[in-house]
Protein backbone atom coordinates (compact mmCIF):
# COMPACT_ATOMS: atom_id res chain seq x y z
CA UNK A 1 0.00 0.00 0.00
CA UNK A 2 1.12 3.63 -0.59
CA UNK A 3 2.04 6.15 1.60
CA UNK A 4 3.21 9.42 2.10
CA UNK A 5 6.02 8.25 3.92
CA UNK A 6 6.84 5.50 1.31
CA UNK A 7 10.64 6.75 0.66
CA UNK A 8 11.24 3.64 -1.33
CA UNK A 9 11.52 6.00 -4.77
CA UNK A 10 14.95 7.59 -2.75
CA UNK A 11 16.73 4.75 -2.86
CA UNK A 12 17.45 4.79 -6.35
CA UNK A 13 19.15 8.31 -5.84
CA UNK A 14 21.45 7.83 -2.94
CA UNK A 15 24.15 8.06 -5.55
CA UNK A 16 23.06 11.57 -6.16
CA UNK A 17 22.74 12.45 -2.60
CA UNK A 18 26.17 10.77 -1.52
CA UNK A 19 27.86 12.83 -4.33
CA UNK A 20 26.51 16.60 -3.30
CA UNK A 21 26.94 15.25 0.25
CA UNK A 22 30.80 14.89 -0.08
CA UNK A 23 30.76 17.32 -2.67
CA UNK A 24 29.27 19.83 0.41
CA UNK A 25 31.62 18.87 2.43
CA UNK A 26 34.88 19.16 0.93
CA UNK A 27 33.71 22.54 -0.52
CA UNK A 28 33.23 23.64 2.90
CA UNK A 29 36.05 22.42 4.43
CA UNK A 30 37.98 23.89 1.80
CA UNK A 31 36.80 27.16 2.06
CA UNK A 32 36.83 27.37 5.45
CA UNK A 33 40.85 26.28 5.99
CA UNK A 34 41.59 28.16 2.53
CA UNK A 35 43.71 25.19 1.32
CA UNK A 36 45.88 25.45 -1.80
CA UNK A 37 44.44 28.59 -2.43
CA UNK A 38 42.16 31.16 -1.91
CA UNK A 39 40.02 30.71 -4.87
CA UNK A 40 36.66 29.20 -4.54
CA UNK A 41 36.51 28.12 -8.19
CA UNK A 42 39.70 26.11 -7.78
CA UNK A 43 37.51 24.40 -4.45
CA UNK A 44 34.61 23.69 -6.43
CA UNK A 45 36.60 22.05 -8.72
CA UNK A 46 38.62 20.20 -6.28
CA UNK A 47 35.11 19.22 -4.71
CA UNK A 48 33.68 18.17 -7.70
CA UNK A 49 36.06 15.47 -8.30
CA UNK A 50 37.00 14.33 -5.35
CA UNK A 51 32.77 13.47 -5.08
CA UNK A 52 32.81 12.19 -8.64
CA UNK A 53 35.86 10.00 -7.45
CA UNK A 54 34.09 8.83 -4.31
CA UNK A 55 31.45 6.95 -6.90
CA UNK A 56 34.02 4.20 -7.80
CA UNK A 57 34.18 3.15 -4.31
CA UNK A 58 30.32 1.18 -3.15
CA UNK A 59 32.17 1.17 -0.06
CA UNK A 60 32.06 5.08 0.03
CA UNK A 61 28.72 5.14 -1.10
CA UNK A 62 27.37 2.42 1.59
CA UNK A 63 29.27 4.05 4.41
CA UNK A 64 27.66 7.37 3.68
CA UNK A 65 24.31 6.27 3.01
CA UNK A 66 24.48 4.12 6.30
CA UNK A 67 25.98 6.69 8.81
CA UNK A 68 24.02 9.62 7.72
CA UNK A 69 21.00 9.30 9.25
CA UNK A 70 22.26 8.74 12.18
CA UNK A 71 24.28 11.86 12.18
CA UNK A 72 20.91 13.98 11.11
CA UNK A 73 19.22 12.14 14.59
CA UNK A 74 22.25 13.23 16.97
CA UNK A 75 22.38 16.30 15.10
CA UNK A 76 18.38 16.83 16.02
CA UNK A 77 18.64 15.62 19.27
CA UNK A 78 21.31 18.20 20.16
CA UNK A 79 19.49 20.52 18.61
CA UNK A 80 16.23 19.77 20.97
CA UNK A 81 18.76 19.71 23.63
CA UNK A 82 19.84 23.41 23.31
CA UNK A 83 16.22 24.00 23.27
CA UNK A 84 15.63 22.77 26.31
CA UNK A 85 18.75 24.27 28.45
CA UNK A 86 17.48 27.68 26.19
CA UNK A 87 13.39 27.10 27.99
CA UNK A 88 14.98 26.75 31.09
CA UNK A 89 16.72 29.82 31.20
CA UNK A 90 20.44 29.14 30.20
CA UNK A 91 22.15 31.70 28.69
CA UNK A 92 24.01 31.70 25.34
CA UNK A 93 26.89 32.44 26.99
CA UNK A 94 26.76 29.61 29.14
CA UNK A 95 26.65 27.35 26.66
CA UNK A 96 29.54 28.53 24.62
CA UNK A 97 31.50 28.68 27.67
CA UNK A 98 30.57 24.98 28.44
CA UNK A 99 31.56 23.87 24.61
CA UNK A 100 34.88 25.75 24.50
CA UNK A 101 36.07 25.35 28.04
CA UNK A 102 40.04 24.86 27.64
CA UNK A 103 40.82 23.77 30.88
CA UNK A 104 38.01 20.52 30.83
CA UNK A 105 37.66 19.02 27.19
CA UNK A 106 35.77 16.52 28.54
CA UNK A 107 32.89 17.39 26.42
CA UNK A 108 34.44 17.32 23.62
CA UNK A 109 36.21 14.15 24.20
CA UNK A 110 32.85 12.81 25.06
CA UNK A 111 31.67 13.25 21.56
CA UNK A 112 34.67 12.62 19.42
CA UNK A 113 34.56 8.95 21.13
CA UNK A 114 30.61 8.90 20.14
CA UNK A 115 31.60 9.96 16.83
CA UNK A 116 34.40 7.24 16.24
CA UNK A 117 32.53 4.51 17.75
CA UNK A 118 29.89 5.38 15.19
CA UNK A 119 32.21 5.40 12.41
CA UNK A 120 33.53 2.39 13.18
CA UNK A 121 30.87 0.27 13.78
CA UNK A 122 29.61 1.41 10.34
CA UNK A 123 32.66 0.52 8.57
CA UNK A 124 32.55 -2.43 10.55
CA UNK A 125 29.24 -3.26 8.92
CA UNK A 126 29.86 -1.99 5.44
CA UNK A 127 33.25 -3.83 5.30
CA UNK A 128 32.59 -7.00 7.48
CA UNK A 129 32.36 -9.85 4.46
CA UNK A 130 35.62 -8.74 3.56
CA UNK A 131 37.53 -8.19 7.01
CA UNK A 132 35.87 -11.91 8.05
CA UNK A 133 37.96 -13.50 5.27
CA UNK A 134 41.48 -12.03 7.16
CA UNK A 135 40.15 -13.39 10.95
CA UNK A 136 40.42 -17.11 12.29
CA UNK A 137 37.33 -18.59 11.70
CA UNK A 138 37.73 -20.42 14.74
CA UNK A 139 37.81 -17.42 17.62
CA UNK A 140 34.91 -15.47 16.27
CA UNK A 141 31.56 -17.33 15.14
CA UNK A 142 30.21 -16.00 11.56
CA UNK A 143 26.25 -15.70 12.61
CA UNK A 144 27.28 -11.46 11.90
CA UNK A 145 28.83 -8.68 12.70
CA UNK A 146 27.39 -7.84 16.28
CA UNK A 147 28.60 -11.21 17.30
CA UNK A 148 31.70 -10.83 16.18
CA UNK A 149 32.51 -7.27 17.33
CA UNK A 150 31.42 -8.66 21.20
CA UNK A 151 33.99 -11.71 20.63
CA UNK A 152 36.35 -9.84 19.23
CA UNK A 153 36.12 -6.91 22.34
CA UNK A 154 35.59 -8.91 24.88
CA UNK A 155 38.56 -10.96 24.00
CA UNK A 156 41.13 -11.38 27.16
CA UNK A 157 43.60 -9.80 25.06
CA UNK A 158 41.84 -6.56 24.10
CA UNK A 159 40.21 -6.33 27.27
CA UNK A 160 43.82 -6.06 28.47
CA UNK A 161 45.46 -3.82 26.00
CA UNK A 162 42.03 -1.07 27.14
CA UNK A 163 42.99 -1.77 30.50
CA UNK A 164 46.78 -0.81 29.69
CA UNK A 165 45.69 1.95 27.57
CA UNK A 166 43.30 3.88 30.22
CA UNK A 167 45.71 3.69 32.91
CA UNK A 168 48.10 5.09 30.66
CA UNK A 169 45.90 8.20 29.61
CA UNK A 170 44.99 9.26 33.13
CA UNK A 171 48.53 8.89 34.26
CA UNK A 172 49.40 11.71 31.40
CA UNK A 173 46.35 13.44 32.47
CA UNK A 174 47.19 13.49 36.41
CA UNK A 175 50.87 14.44 35.81
CA UNK A 176 50.47 16.85 33.28
CA UNK A 177 47.58 18.64 35.56
CA UNK A 178 48.71 21.63 37.01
Amino acid sequence: MATFLDLGLLDSFSIVFTVLFIFTIVYALLESTKFLTESKGIHAIIAIALAFLSLASKGMIQIITTISPIFVVIFIFILLLLMVYKIFGMEDSWIKNVIQDEHDATLRYFILIVFLVIFVSVIASVYSGELLSYTNSNTTSTSGVTSNVGATIFHPKVLGLIFVMLIGVFTIQFMTKK
